[in-house]
C-alpha cells in the first residue's frame, strides 16, 4: 500500500505536521491559499504560518495552490475563477522556487468549468475532499482521498474519523493508495494529535 498525505490552509499547525511527515517519510502537499491570512477557515487554536514558516516547509515538502482567497469558486463569474486558480500559482511559483502543480479545491468546489481552467492554468493535477477511496482514480483533476483527519463526517456512517480509517485499511491492499488529509489545525483544535500519530504508526510499521 501507498500512503500519500496532503494539508490544507497555512496554519502554525503546519509546523507539527511537517514533523510528523518527515518522521513517518510520507510523501506529501501542503496546499496554501495565496492569502494565507484572509482565509475564511480560521483556526480557533492556530495562528497563521508567517514567510519563514512557509520558507522552511517549502524547502523540505511540494506546496500546492488552494486558490487565491479561498472563497467557493461555484458561484464565481469565469475571469474571477481564472483569477483565484492562476493568481496563487503564480503566487507561490514566486515565493518557493518550486513549479506549483497541483491545485486543492477550495470547499470543494469541482466542476467541469473548474477542471478545464485548472488545466489550461498548467496544473497538473487536482485534489477534491471526497473520502473512501482507495485509488488515485484516472482523472488527475479529480483526485479523491480515503480519509480526512480529525473530524466526523456524515460520509463515515456513524463512525469517528479514526474508525473509519481502520475501516478503510482493512479494505486496502498492495495495490492501494491510502490518502490521508485535512486541516492540521482541526487536530490541533479537537486535540487529536496522538491518536493521528498511532494511525500513523499503523499505515507506516513503524
Amino acid at each position: 500500500m501507498k500512503i500519500t498525505a496532503s494539508w490544507d490552509d497555512g496554519t502554525t499547525a503546519d509546523l507539527k505536521m511537517a514533523e510528523l511527515m518527515v518522521k513517518y517519510v510520507i510523501p506529501t502537499i501542503f496546499y496554501w491559499p495565496e492569502n494565507i491570512k484572509e482565509s475564511k477557515n480560521l483556526a480557533f487554536s492556530s495562528s497563521w504560518l508567517n514567510e519563514k514558516d512557509c520558507k522552511e516547509i517549502s524547502s523540505h515538502f511540494e506546496i500546492g495552490s488552494h486558490s487565491k482567497t479561498q472563497k467557493p469558486m461555484k458561484k464565481m463569474t469565469i475571469q474571477q475563477i481564472v483569477n483565484e486558480i492562476s493568481g496563487s500559482r503564480e503566487h507561490w511559483q514566486n515565493f518557493t522556487g518550486q513549479e506549483i502543480n497541483s491545485f486543492a479545491y477550495p470547499k470543494n468546489s469541482i466542476s467541469s468549468l473548474t477542471k478545464a481552467l485548472i488545466k489550461g492554468a498548467g496544473y497538473k493535477t487536482a485534489r477534491t475532499s471526497i473520502t473512501g477511496f482507495l485509488n488515485t482514480g484516472e482523472d488527475p483533476y479529480a483526485v479523491n482521498c480515503t480519509v480526512q483527519i480529525g473530524i466526523n463526517r456524515i460520509e463515515y456512517n456513524n463512525k469517528s474519523w479514526k474508525l473509519f480509517a481502520d475501516e478503510m485499511i482493512e479494505k486496502s491492499d498492495d495495490t492501494s493508495v491510502f490518502h490521508i488529509f485535512g486541516n492540521p489545525w482541526d487536530i490541533e483544535t479537537y486535540n487529536e494529535w496522538d491518536s493521528f500519530e498511532i494511525l500513523l504508526k499503523r499505515l507506516t510499521g513503524r
